[in-house]
């Protein structure tokens, strides 16, 4: 299973459309909020898109309508789906990481500083796929028979 997971379009739509282009071969996709619209096109345009599944949540620029995360179980992974305003991830990653091991999580999936980052702390991953105003991406791989998760940065 392959996941793309994208943060901070901040309004290019353009991007977001060549970047899902490029990856038509994933599973499902993951915005991690500032962008909120931005996949419109590529949704419409992209055949491949139709039946995948898309996770979204809100992040601090977009209006109020998707939630502020998202728990989701991912290819026997358990997600924690945030974009990390509210986590203050901008000041250190502890109080998302407090609230990952309360919560049971995992796999946590962060945006808002606009870098990439990579960490494990015993056994729960978080990862950040950088801005896509920057061009940034990421691509989560989990192979489920071995319970196997990779991330790679794009």
């Amino acid at each position: 299973m392959k996941i793309l997971v994208l943060s901070d379009s901040h309004g290019k739509e353009g991007y977001v459309y060549d970047i899902m282009r490029a990856n038509t071969d994933v599973n499902a996709v993951i915005h991690l909020g500032d962008g909120e619209d931005d996949m419109g096109l590529a949704l419409a345009e992209l055949p491949a898109f139709r039946n995948k599944p898309v996770y979204q949540v809100r992040g601090n620029c977009d209006p109020e309508g998707l939630p502020q995360c998202r728990f989701e179980n991912i290819g026997g992974f358990r997600f924690y789906i945030t974009h990390g305003h509210m986590q203050q991830v901008k000041y250190g990653k502890f109080k998302l990481l407090g609230d990952a091991r309360k919560m049971d999580r995992n796999v946590v999936l962060f945006g808002h500083t606009h870098s990439q980052f990579l960490e494990e702390y015993d056994g729960t991953w978080l990862f950040n796929p950088g801005a896509v105003v920057n061009l940034n991406y990421g691509v989560i791989s989990i192979n489920e028979a071995k319970h196997e998760i990779g991330f790679e940065h794009f």
